[in-house]
């Protein structure tokens, strides 16, 4: 596993120092190819570079920053995730508010939350979906969004969802209490309520 890690580690250093930067930076008009209409057969070395996103020099700083971050915080008491359902509703609040404030932190352009989301998009597509590096990547990867999140408070430890719990007791998954104004919001188009309706979660299963 530490093996595995350390690769998947390498590999997003790569991403992030040699991604393709245009002279101007981040550029806003990007469009990052939709995954429903990807054709995973194109995963291979001549993987079109019209899929890519550029991440810009400073977009880069800040998330070798909060790595080197998240390596320092693992010298604390293990934090202990949680099923977000469990989470008291003080603890729900403080966890929404700090997503939110990703999203309006735009020190880093064009903000926090959508710095994390590009490296989820077009450029990863491939080799963080296709074969070994699956979950020793999204470790990382969801490493370094709580230990974004902590930067806006300490408190904040990233819950999980057992979807298992809802297959259980309904039917339909968009039934699930987490497309609710409780949790997550609405489940299906763009989010129109709940605690993210004007922040950071703009759309969610379709």
């Amino acid at each position: 596993m530490l093996s595995m890690l350390s690769s998947v580690v390498l590999y997003l250093h790569a991403v992030l120092v040699h991604s393709e930067i245009t002279p101007e930076g981040y550029d806003p008009e990007c469009t990052i190819q939709d995954e429903a209409d990807f054709d995973f057969y194109q995963c291979d070395a001549t993987f079109s570079k019209n899929y890519y996103c550029s991440l810009s020099l400073e977009q880069q700083d800040w998330l070798q920053s909060i790595w080197q971050e998240a390596l320092k915080d693992r010298s604390y008491r293990p934090r202990k995730r949680r099923e977000i359902r469990t989470l008291s509703e003080k603890e729900k609040t403080t966890f929404f508010k700090a997503i939110n404030q990703l999203k309006t932190d735009t020190t880093i352009a064009p903000n926090k939350y959508d710095t994390l989301a590009l490296v989820h998009t077009s450029r990863t597509l491939c080799s963080a979906h296709q074969g070994s590096n699956f979950l020793g990547w999204h470790r990382v990867y969801l490493l370094l969004f709580e230990t974004a999140l902590r930067q806006k408070d300490k408190s904040v430890v990233l819950p999980y969802w057992d979807s298992v719990l809802d297959n259980q007791n309904i039917t339909a998954p968009r039934k699930t209490v987490l497309f609710t104004k409780d949790f997550l919001g609405n489940g299906n188009g763009n989010v129109t309520d709940g605690p993210s309706k004007t922040g950071a979660i703009c759309s969610t299963a379709h």
